[in-house]
């Protein structure tokens, strides 16, 4: 009986501790507090932020949003970018008339400086002008050859040639300088150079018709023209000159430039084509104006019809009713402009010439009016833009009338006067001008 007593516990006794080994893990190692009192239990239901652990690393971004985005926002401005570019070319191409000429050029000004955009031909020719603007010291190379039967009786031959070559300064409109060799076929060759007021002129080449007609041998002729002549050509600057009003130009005119340039956009510039090219090694654009017959003519009419509207109808005379067509064959315009600065590099001009007008001496160019049938060609060439060169001056020069005596000198017209000839006043040295 005490037995089983003692092993039941007692009714009033205090519940025994619990020993270490019946404690929970989370007590183990923490310190036990005596006569703590006892805690308060909020009734809430518990937070259901989680607990973050210092050593637990933070969850990763959400990078699949990211992803998605991404490639949106790329397509979006790539979609922008390109419709803006088409819009921009369509614009610069004259497929949309935007009614804003400054927004026009803008845009154009804008899209044709992208590399690989092909240049169109408006915007070609008017940068050539304003890179023109801004210059005023070149070389040049202008050249006319014409091929005709009709020359062979004036000329001996069938071809004509005439060259200017040289180098010009106007960066002084009041004092330019000029350098320039001009040959006329391979019969005539003169030099001109003028510095400051003076103008300087050598006679290279005469032709033998010419020395003949002077009654001046070779001999003598070579010593007589290795002499510059020089002219002064220095203004006198009068009070009257001092006083000229500056020139305008009328209304009237600036209406017709502007019919002409509205002409030459409607009809000439979609003719035009572009393309590049390589000459002497300079990178260029390549325009080409080749027109048919029916465009030549519209275009030739075009002008007349300006032409004749600005003008006196009582002073003007009218082309005659025909077909330019007709006396002009294989109309042709070349043009090469430099790629980087849009200077003129070459530009040639071609054509036939067929003068079939046999009731007017009409001619489609005023030396070719007795032609029958001639081949034209007129190229210019430019370079050195904006180089600055020496002009050399001759170190002594004769006047012209000092030159002109000397060729009497060496005439033997002048030493051996003819009695019988109509004409004392060249011929003999005695002769003296009546007094008035």
């Amino acid at each position: 009986m005490d037995q089983e007593n003692e092993s039941l516990p007692l009714e009033n006794s205090p519940p025994s501790s619990p020993s270490l080994h019946q404690l929970p893990t989370s007590v183990i190692g923490s310190p036990i507090l005596l006569n703590k009192p006892p805690q308060e239990y909020s009734s809430s239901p518990l937070s259901s932020a989680p607990i973050i652990d210092e050593n637990t690393p933070p969850p990763p971004p959400p990078k699949k949003k990211l992803k998605l985005l991404l490639p949106i926002l790329l397509s979006l401005i790539i979609l922008l970018l390109s419709a803006s570019g088409v819009l921009a070319y369509l614009v610069v191409s004259d497929n949309i008339d935007i009614k804003n000429e400054k927004l026009e050029n803008l845009v154009n000004s804008f899209v044709y400086k992208i590399p690989f955009v092909p240049k169109s031909p408006e915007y070609i020719l008017n940068k050539s002008a304003l890179a023109h603007q801004k210059l005023s010291r070149n070389s040049f190379d202008i050249s006319l050859a014409l091929s005709s039967n009709d020359f062979v009786q004036q000329l001996g031959s069938s071809d004509f040639e005439f060259q200017l070559k040289g180098y010009a300064d106007f960066e002084n409109l009041d004092k330019p300088r000029l350098s320039v060799n001009v040959d006329l076929t391979n019969q005539l060759s003169l030099e001109v150079r003028k510095v400051d007021e003076t103008i300087y002129l050598k006679i290279n080449k005469i032709p033998l018709f010419l020395s003949t007609y002077l009654g001046v041998d070779s001999s003598h002729l070579n010593s007589v023209m290795e002499n510059w002549i020089s002219y002064d050509s220095t203004p006198l600057n009068s009070e009257a000159k001092k006083n000229l009003p500056t020139p305008t130009s009328s209304a009237l005119s600036e209406s017709t430039n502007e019919l002409i340039k509205n002409m030459l956009n409607e009809k000439v510039l979609p003719l035009i084509t572009v393309s590049t090219e390589t000459l002497d090694s300079v990178p260029t654009y390549r325009l080409s104006f080749v027109p048919t017959s029916e465009q030549l003519d519209e275009i030739i009419e075009s002008l007349d019809s300006i032409y004749y509207s600005s003008q006196n109808p009582s002073t003007y005379k009218k082309l005659p009713e025909v077909k330019y067509s007709d006396m002009v064959k294989n109309f042709s315009v070349t043009i090469w402009i430099n790629q980087k600065d849009y200077y003129i590099n070459k530009s040639i001009i071609t054509m036939n010439l067929l003068n079939t007008n046999t009731q007017s001496s009409y001619s489609p160019t005023p030396f070719t009016s007795q032609l029958s049938e001639a081949a034209l060609a007129f190229v210019v060439k430019f370079s050195d833009y904006g180089l600055v060169k020496d002009i050399e001056i001759p170190s002594k020069s004769l006047t012209a009338e000092e030159y002109i005596n000397m060729v009497m000198s060496a005439s033997t017209f002048y030493q051996n006067p003819s009695p019988s000839t109509s004409n004392p006043t060249y011929l003999s040295p005695a002769y003296t001008p009546p007094t008035l």
